[in-house]
């Protein structure tokens, strides 16, 4: 009689490779068959939640950056021409960072190409995000009244902005518009006549006067006076010197305003300064006007 141990070893048989259990079976088919079809077998892993992604792969390419005007000033207006900045919002709605390569700038009023520039200077947007490029933007009135005689100082000229942007993606550069429209002012400086001349004090060292001008303005906005500043100088020397910051001194379009200007007279320097003249050592006499006004533009130099 054998051990219980060595019936048991003599009941196992070697099981053939064709004869293995159905699962080893359902494995072996997945192989691609004799026409050529993709196996099964990747995609039922990746079905089985073992190495499924967790998020979906990005689409190729890119959508297009959205932009926008969101400001527009002018820093700086006097008798030459204007200094203007421009703020554009770039929004990258993408997975990927937008390379900003240059923009394109149009300015045009009722069909007149104004002012055409370009600004080159390069900004990354990172993704999902939205990034302000402040534009700057001469504007110089002559090179417009040598193109467009009939545009006049003293006019307000209605433009339209168009910008162009141009963006740097993976294997091309697309581009992209805004726009925004808004007011130019061309400003005429205003005519100012003496009205009135009172002496308060006087000496041979300085004499104070006050001097009561007429300011007209011929512009088609308002001006408010700010500040006035009148030099003179005889042969060299200075002889008039004033400055005032009035308040309150609004110039209606077409209209007229009386404003005060306090000044100080040195005798004995204008005495000098003829005397100079009278030997031949000089005559040249000089004035100079300063004037600032707000206006519903911004504040200009004239």
């Amino acid at each position: 009689m054998r051990p219980s141990g060595l019936s048991r070893r003599e009941s196992w048989a070697i099981v053939p490779v064709t004869e293995r259990p159905s699962a080893m079976r359902r494995t072996s088919t997945n192989r691609p068959d004799q026409n050529g079809r993709q196996v099964s077998f990747l995609k039922g892993l990746f079905s089985s939640g073992g190495l499924a992604p967790q998020r979906p792969f990005p689409p190729l390419g890119f959508d297009s950056p959205s932009v926008e005007v969101s400001g527009v000033r002018l820093s700086s207006i006097n008798l030459k021409g204007a200094e203007m900045e421009i703020d554009l919002e770039m929004n990258n709605p993408n997975t990927m960072t937008l390379n900003l390569i240059s923009v394109a700038v149009l300015l045009e009023s009722e069909g007149r190409n104004i002012v055409m520039a370009k600004n080159d200077r390069e900004m990354s947007i990172r993704p999902h995000l939205t990034e302000t490029l402040k534009i700057p933007l001469t504007i110089s009135y002559r090179s417009i009244q040598d193109v467009y005689p009939e545009i006049k100082p003293g006019q307000v000229m209605p433009y339209t902005m168009k910008l162009s942007p141009s963006f740097q993606e993976a294997l091309r550069v697309s581009r992209t518009s805004a726009e925004k429209s808004g007011e130019l002012p061309i400003p005429l400086e205003p005519n100012i006549h003496i009205k009135k001349v009172r002496i308060d004090a006087i000496s041979m060292d300085q004499s104070s006067i006050l001097l009561q001008l007429k300011v007209e303005n011929k512009n088609l906005f308002d001006l408010t006076v700010v500040k006035m500043e009148y030099d003179a100088s005889l042969s060299g020397s200075k002889i008039v010197k004033g400055g005032a910051t009035p308040s309150g001194a609004v110039v209606k379009s077409n209209g007229s305003k009386l404003v005060d200007l306090p000044i100080a007279f040195w005798p004995m320097q204008f005495g000098a300064a003829l005397w100079s003249i009278i030997r031949g050592r000089g005559s040249e006499f000089g004035i100079e006007w300063k004037l600032e006004a707000d206006t519903p533009y911004g504040l200009m130099h004239l």
